[in-house]
This record gives structure tokens, sequence and C-alpha cells, in this order.
């Protein structure tokens, strides 16, 4: 046989499954009730026991911020796991000028900032590879000088 429950507890099941952000079945779920016994509570509830517009709005704004938070925290994660990913390329590869070319990357851009997204990992080592390391920045190869100044000089 099922619980009987009061008017007080319907009005509160109500409110939380109107304004809480979960799923209906959620809160049926949390509240022992079946899911149908509820959609009927809500069905039956008149339109003042209703929480205002107002208080649904901030509910739906507040269940966004969480996923969006949930979302951040995510890629926060991951940026954190990135940094331990480039110190074992480096030990990974062999070759001598990809270890210094990992260092250099490391030594020069990687140490030096924090980020908070992902996006922005990939823009600044986009910015920093071929804005800096690849143009500008004195190679050994070419004997000390900017693949820029070396192109001029052998042009």
């Amino acid at each position: 046989m099922g619980r009987i429950h009061n008017n007080e507890f319907k009005l509160e099941a109500v409110r939380i499954a109107l304004t809480s952000g979960l799923k209906r079945r959620q809160v049926a779920s949390d509240l022992s009730v079946g899911h149908s016994t509820l959609s009927k509570w809500i069905q039956t509830s008149r339109p003042q026991d209703l929480p205002p517009t107002a208080d649904i709005d901030m509910a739906k704004e507040n269940e966004r911020l969480r996923k969006e938070n949930r979302l951040l925290l995510e890629e926060r994660d991951i940026l954190k796991k990135s940094n331990g990913v480039l110190r074992v390329l480096s030990v990974i590869t062999l070759q001598s000028p990809v270890e210094t070319f990992f260092k250099t990357l490391k030594a020069e851009l990687i140490w030096r900032h924090t980020w908070t997204t992902r996006q922005e990992v990939t823009q600044a080592l986009f910015q920093y590879i071929n804005g800096f390391y690849n143009s500008r920045r004195r190679h050994s190869a070419l004997g000390g000088v900017s693949p820029i100044t070396f192109k001029r000089k052998t042009a």
C-alpha cells in the first residue's frame, strides 16, 4: 500500500520539481514517490501554489551555470594533465632536434604561462610556433640568425 503524503509535502515536491532544474523522474526518485504521482501533483496544483516564473527562470539559469562550471573544471583538469604529456613526449622522442624543440617550447612558453581553457593553449602554441619560433628566433643551424634574416642574406 502506498504512503499518504500531506499537502505540505506535495506542495514542496511540486516546487522542487519545477525549480530545481532536475528531471522529474530524478525528483520523484529522490523523494521516493512515483513519477506519475509527482506529475499528477503538478497537474492538480493551483496557480497560487506554483512558484513564481522568476524562480523557475532562475533555476534554469542555475542549471545552465552548473553545466558550464562542470565543463570548465574538465578543461582545467585537461590542462593540468597536458603539462605531463609534454614531459612524456620529450622523453619518448630520441631525436635530438625534437628534444631541443620541446625543451625550448617548455622553457620559453609552457613554464612561463598558465591558461584557463584548452583553446587558449592551442592558440598560444600556434602563435609561438608560427609567429616566433619558425620565423624570428635565432637558429644555430643558420649561423645564429633568424630565418627571415637568413633568407634576406641568401636572396
